[in-house]
């Protein structure tokens, strides 16, 4: 596991560092729990006694980006499953849920005033799942079924309640799904060295990155499927960390219309980890970087770098899917924005709320 900063760089660090940092102790925390045998995933079952259901996880920000990969993971086994906006959902389907219709409500502080809002709506005739970071709070109090993230105190942008959040909604999407538990806790087991491992003198690896975007004023983010959960968070990082204007596309988004943008200029960050799409992102990257570009692509396939495309590696794990991949695509941003931050003179998400008060 990583070793701690001795107390002079523990001193120089900002606090999105400092917590950034434990996230591989943060996740292996988690899968301790989940996997024990007091497992919270066993709070499931009442809700599960009438079998398989659709499944919407309703969430803001950083808590519904990291719902994405477990929604992909449903529909992929034939269970229909969504991820909505809860502001979106608040205003314009505030209806209750059918019984077919299991609602998952994911808030980090369990105190998003949209999710709240949603709850009271609902008077106490819906069963719901939460999963949250507090299990003191409004939401956690309110639910049938709370799944804790267990990430411990987090005070800066989001960081290890984000990849704790994609672990605890895919191990509850493998228990809805009816998948073995000891295989989905296997596929998520080399993960917290493999972060450990990215960790590990990071900046020898993420400087030269922030070196060739060269303090751009704008970065499109492009990714499919899982990594969805990537580009939308990864905007929301490099905003908040560094106030850099970022924009995120589906790979067949950016595709229609935008590739010709990039001629003759244009930062883009691209997410292709092996699986069903990743060919396609990587022809997006080389049409881009074609036509004058620039590209930073992080992925674990081959792909050989150049003047305009530089390639971020992510590890080849046994087991690891590309529905788990956004774990480690996301620390490549968080690392990426300390950098620029600092070169800005700033401190990386100071002055960033870390509960929203109002809509």
């Amino acid at each position: 596991m990583l070793h701690s900063p001795d107390r002079m760089d523990a001193m120089k660090m900002s606090a999105f560092e400092r917590e950034a940092l434990t996230q591989p102790e943060a996740l292996g925390r988690l899968l301790a729990a989940y996997g024990g045998p007091d497992s919270p995933l066993r709070r499931l079952d009442p809700l599960l006694a009438s079998g398989p259901r659709s499944v919407m996880f309703i969430g803001m920000g950083s808590s519904l980006c990291a719902s994405l990969p477990a929604a992909y993971m449903l529909s992929l086994r034939g269970l229909p499953a969504h991820a909505v906006d809860a502001g979106e959902y608040l205003y314009y389907r505030l209806d209750r849920p059918r019984d077919a219709f299991l609602p998952v409500l994911v808030s980090q502080s369990g105190e998003s005033p949209e999710v709240k809002c949603i709850v009271d709506g609902w008077k106490g005739t819906v069963p719901f799942v939460a999963i949250t970071n507090d299990e003191a709070s409004s939401l956690a109090k309110s639910a049938a079924a709370v799944l804790p993230l267990l990430a411990g105190a987090e005070a800066s942008t989001t960081n290890k309640t984000y990849t704790n959040t994609i672990a605890a909604a895919i191990l509850m999407a493998s228990r809805l799904g009816g998948l073995d538990l000891a295989g989905a806790l296997a596929s998520f087991a080399p993960i917290p060295d493999a972060m450990t491992a990215l960790f590990r003198d990071w900046r020898a690896t993420v400087e030269p990155l922030a070196d060739f975007l060269c303090e751009p004023p704008h970065v499109d983010f492009v990714g499919r499927g899982p990594s969805l959960a990537t580009v939308q968070q990864g905007t929301l990082i490099l905003r908040e960390l560094c106030h850099i204007r970022a924009a995120g596309h589906t790979g067949a988004g950016f595709r229609h219309g935008l590739v010709p943008s990039m001629k003759r200029g244009g930062e883009l960050i691209a997410f292709a980890p092996a699986g069903v799409t990743d060919a396609l992102t990587i022809g997006i990257t080389q049409d881009v970087v074609a036509i004058g570009g620039k590209v930073i692509l992080a992925t674990n396939r081959d792909v050989t770098p150049g003047p305009r495309l530089k390639v971020w590696r992510l590890p080849n794990l046994p087991g690891v899917a590309e529905l788990h991949m956004p774990v480690l695509e996301i620390l490549l941003i968080e690392m990426l924005g300390i950098v620029i931050a600092e070169r800005r003179g700033l401190d990386p998400g100071e002055g960033i709320p870390k509960i929203t008060p109002k809509e």
